[in-house]
């Protein structure tokens, strides 16, 4: 029996160990297709990686030759615009050809020919006139032009422009050349005289710039080619047979021939045949304005070697972890699984301390806080939400308890509450749009600061703060604002009728005073009496002088007081912007002023924002008027205005080079009625209108200066929702 049961027992051990074994075997198996499948990706996307590398870099280097020739021929015009139009020129050209036998005007004509002679290429200059008949030539060979240099010259004096002809061979010397051909234009009859030609040798840079390869590369080349006819002509001198510009042709019927794809219409990158029956990755472009295509190529064998060699490399990559993975896959296994527990434990220890956090936070926030899932009508409008969640500041600041509030309807626990409340909440749970108010639950007497947001589909979370007692002070002291601003402007209008009888009455005595001089002048009197008249004339004049320039500042003053108490008063209606349209329509009032002093302004590009357009031009309007009443005679004035977005409001500085604010002044800039000593007039009410029509509007305006270097003033208001 004990023997049986030492087999039973030595088969369960066999077992074990087989299934052992399999389990191995399967995990082996497992990380080897693993092995193989993840290196034959790599290598995949390794090869593509690098093709897509390789077929960007021969598109840089295409659109850089590109490029060169489009600045060439770029550059070819300008040389042709120094003489096109030039009267100068077209006047020596018709001097000579009426009087061929005029020396002055054939040697100043050569000399302008000469100018070019030998310049960017240009190795033979020749004057034609419409006939195609050589007049002059530099240097002096008058042999006929060849047809080549023919070919355009009705097209040019047709349209009347500078051309630059195609590629041609010339039949006196069989080299290969371009022209630019100019038309000499007669002004007053208003047609072409003829034609300077101006030749170019291709080789002297065209070739070579074409030829230049900028990578290391054994077989990269670049081919300038224009069809003829059923054929592709090759128009430059090619990297791996000689004498082949203008003489290597092969017909379009070739479809894996770049250059045939070229001339037929394809662009970017190709694969194909070249014309040495090499297979060649390309990239494939057109010069702009020309007859010409550009095919940039590099021979697939040296694109591929470095592929090749990196499919060994992954070879014996993928060899050596296969070895690797069968030596050591029951330690990697065991090794993951302890990684995976530890892990597992960190994530539950961590979610275990957040939530505890979380319901630490929940419970001892001050503010109120509900999640809710929203209730709509079959046509998908929020009518109502069910309560799912709150916190114990709920409770104390709605006095209802949880379970009175939770799984209950929204409309169940405040039967009079307002619709509005549910179309906001209602909006935040359907769009995810998180939202920030403040507003009345009329249901419970109580202003609430509310913050709402979206926490899962169809549901909104909010928190709230009670802010009664805040709302109740704002409406006090903008009563008492109202009623400072009533008494301001009742005492500055019951001022004025006072103020006007003593400007009428020293008028008066001024004109008295005037009268008393007059008939004084006249009598008789003793010299000693006139000499103590005359005294006490002279006080008399300078009080009736000081009385009338102390009613002047007195109105000034009354003036702004009023001006200030209006600024609270008047209703804003609120728009959107445009602050480029607006600064221009304030500069527009200076312009005069501007223009006489010299004042420079610079605008830049301004973000709209949101406010009364009335109050916020009479803010731009006083902080442009200060930047120009305070520059500094002694240099150049300069205003400069810029602007920004920061979040969602628009800041907006207005800067100068003027006499700037010393620091002990800066804090107390606006101020009503404070002046600095250096003020050129005013009541010392501008910038305080300006603080109190940012704060009507939620903006701001703020201050950086530096004594002797100018000021920046600041403006920031509501910018625009984008």
């Amino acid at each position: 029996m004990h023997k049986g049961m030492a087999m039973t027992h030595g088969k369960t051990q066999d077992s074990s160990g087989v299934r052992a074994s399999y389990t191995l075997l399967l995990i082996f198996l497992f990380l080897a297709g693993g092995i193989l499948t993840t290196g034959y990706l790599y290598f995949q996307a390794h090869e593509k990686q690098y093709l897509r590398k390789a077929g960007q870099e021969l598109t840089i280097i295409k659109d850089m030759k590109v490029s060169e020739l489009t600045q060439w021929r770029k550059e070819r015009m300008d040389d042709a615009a120094i003489l096109f139009r030039n009267s100068s020129f077209s006047k020596l050209v018709i001097r000579y050809f009426n009087n061929p036998e005029d020396h002055d005007a054939r040697k100043q004509l050569l000399e302008w020919m000469s100018k070019f002679q030998g310049r960017n290429e240009f190795n033979n200059i020749r004057l034609l006139d419409i006939h195609g008949f050589t007049r002059l030539s530099v240097p002096g060979n008058l042999t006929p032009a060849t047809p080549g240099e023919l070919k355009d010259i009705s097209e040019v004096i047709r349209s009347g422009q500078p051309s630059i002809t195609d590629f041609y061979r010339s039949g006196n010397d069989q080299g290969i050349y371009l022209a630019v051909q100019i038309p000499i234009l007669n002004e007053e009859l208003g047609h072409a005289l003829g034609i300077l030609s101006l030749r170019l040798d291709p080789k002297e840079y065209l070739y070579p710039s074409i030829q230049h390869w900028p990578t290391p590369s054994s077989t990269g080349e670049t081919l300038l080619i224009r069809r003829e006819g059923d054929e592709v002509v090759y128009l430059n001198e090619l990297r791996h047979r000689r004498d082949t510009a203008f003489s290597l042709r092969l017909l379009l019927s070739r479809k894996d021939l770049p250059a045939a794809m070229a001339v037929l219409g394809t662009t970017g990158i190709v694969e194909g045949i070249d014309y040495r029956g090499v297979s060649v990755m390309a990239s494939i472009g057109v010069i702009p304005d020309s007859p010409w295509f550009l095919v940039s190529k590099i021979d697939n064998d040296e694109i591929y070697a470095p592929i090749r060699e990196r499919l060994w490399i992954v070879v014996i990559f993928v060899v050596l972890l296969l070895l690797g993975s069968g030596l050591g896959v029951g330690l990697v296994w065991r090794q993951q699984r302890l990684r995976f527990y530890k892990e597992r434990y960190k994530i539950t220890e961590a979610l275990r301390v957040s939530e505890a956090n979380y319901r630490v936070l929940f419970r001892e926030m001050l503010s109120g806080f509900a999640r809710n899932e929203i209730i709509c009508d079959s046509h998908g409008r929020p009518i109502n939400s069910r309560y799912l969640e709150i916190n114990p500041a709920f409770e104390r600041i709605t006095g209802l308890k949880a379970e009175e509030v939770v799984g209950r309807t929204i409309l169940e626990v405040f039967p009079s509450l307002e619709p509005s409340w549910i179309e906001i909440f209602g909006r935040v749970a359907l769009t995810g749009e998180s939202i920030h108010f403040e507003k009345i639950a009329s249901a419970l007497g109580i202003w609430f600061d509310v913050m709402a947001f979206c926490p899962a589909p169809n549901q909104y979370a909010c928190t709230f703060t009670d802010i009664t007692e805040r709302k109740r002070a704002e409406k006090e002291l903008e009563q008492k604002n109202r009623e400072l601003e009533q008494m301001v402007y009742v005492s500055s209008h019951d001022l004025r009728a006072p103020l006007v009888n003593i400007s009428g009455y020293s008028g008066r005595l001024a004109r008295l005073y005037e009268k008393i001089e007059t008939l004084l002048g006249a009598m008789q009197i003793p010299e000693e009496l006139r000499k103590d008249l005359s005294s006490c004339s002279a006080e008399m004049a300078e009080s009736l002088d000081y009385v009338q320039s102390s009613v002047i500042k007195m109105e000034k003053l009354l003036k702004g007081l009023l001006d200030f108490s209006r600024s609270g008063k008047v209703e804003i209606k609120t728009e959107r912007l445009d602050m480029n349209d607006l600064i221009a329509r304030v500069f527009e009032t200076y312009s005069s002023v501007m223009n006489e002093s010299g004042i420079i302004k610079e605008v830049s590009d301004l973000p709209e924002c949101t406010g009364d357009k009335l109050q916020i031009s009479q803010a731009f309007s006083n902080l442009i008027g200060n930047a120009i009443k305070f520059l500094d005679p002694a240099r150049k004035g300069i205003i400069k205005v810029s602007g920004r977005r920061e979040g969602r409001e628009s800041v907006y500085c207005i800067e100068d080079n003027g006499i700037g604010i010393a620091p002990e002044h800066q804090k107390k800039i606006f101020d009503v009625f404070y002046q600095l000593a250096t003020s050129a007039g005013g009541e010392g009410l501008g910038l305080s209108i300006i603080h109190r029509i940012m704060e009507r509007h939620g903006g701001k305006v703020w201050l950086e200066s530096e004594a002797g270097k100018g000021s920046k003033f600041f403006v920031q208001l509501p910018g625009t929702m984008k």
